[in-house]
């Protein structure tokens, strides 16, 4: 089984949160990597967009934009970037419905992840230094004017 953390509605994260079970994935499709989770992150991010979620979803909404984890398989003839072959350690980003044990992400936001790196630092590599350029880039423009 594969679980996943999903919402139906806006609000506190603690309260719309669940956890439900579904099949494991199929193998991917062309273009995409079967990926087995080993970490995810929770930034602050993903809990507001989770709290603004407008009204009600006629289906879950799978949680989460970022993983780090070991390939399964990749679809035949898909282009990947160095490093990332089955049994490898990858992080993805963005890959919405992150938060599950399984996921399937298409192959061009899957990065190898280096052996001295945890996994836990993995899951950030990608969304943290984004952030800290936007970050960076807003406090510049704001000493500016």
């Amino acid at each position: 089984m594969n679980r996943r953390v999903v919402h139906t509605r806006g609000g506190l994260p603690a309260d719309v949160l669940t956890v439900i079970e579904e099949p494991e994935p199929t193998a991917p499709e062309r273009g995409q990597v079967l990926i087995r989770t080993t970490a995810f992150t929770v930034h602050p991010g993903d809990l507001q967009s989770i709290e603004a979620y407008p009204g009600k979803a006629a289906q879950p909404v799978p949680a989460g934009v970022e993983a780090t984890g070991v390939v399964e398989a990749i679809s035949p003839g898909t282009r990947v970037a160095p490093g990332v072959e089955v049994g490898g350690r990858v992080t993805v980003f963005p890959q919405p419905g992150a938060w599950s044990q399984w996921i399937t992400a298409e192959a061009e936001v899957v990065v190898a992840v280096p052996d001295e790196l945890s996994d836990e630092v993995a899951a950030q590599m990608l969304a943290n230094p984004l952030i800290t350029v936007m970050l960076r880039r807003e406090a510049q423009e704001h000493l500016a004017t």
